[in-house]
């Protein structure tokens, strides 16, 4: 699979196009972000990770996926090499997609979960955090 524009794996990611949002507004909200050092992207293969920065060696991370689910399990690996790299302790995300947080079972993190809510459609938002 080609390497895709920045732009293009933000539109044609599940993640926006589920929550119906603009992609146009989500490439500029993560492009403020950085600008204003809230934020970190990082990149493997046609995978984004969106990584807010938190006190305590602590992130948030939210992913923009537009790969293959082979090379998205390989680029989640790439990630968790570089935030553990970069000094991160503890690295938690949010979604509805418990196949995300299996992914991250099978990758050999411990991942702790929670129920933090409901998203817009009335499906339920689980936490799942990880010590990296």
């Amino acid at each position: 699979m080609a390497d895709k524009t920045t732009q293009d794996i933000i539109k044609q990611s599940d993640e926006v196009k589920e929550m119906g949002m603009d992609w146009k507004r989500v490439y500029a909200a993560v492009a403020i972000s950085i600008q204003n050092n809230t934020h970190r992207v990082m990149r493997s293969g046609n995978t984004l990770l969106w990584v807010k920065l938190m006190p305590q060696k602590t992130a948030q991370m939210y992913v923009f996926n537009a790969d293959t689910p082979k090379n998205f399990l390989k680029n989640m690996k790439e990630f968790a090499k570089a935030l553990d790299k970069a000094g991160f302790e503890t690295v938690f995300g949010e979604t509805h997609n418990m196949q995300l947080i299996e992914m991250m079972k099978r990758l050999g993190y411990p991942v702790q979960i929670e129920r933090v809510g409901t998203d817009s459609q009335g499906r339920t938002i689980y936490r799942g955090t990880v010590d990296v």
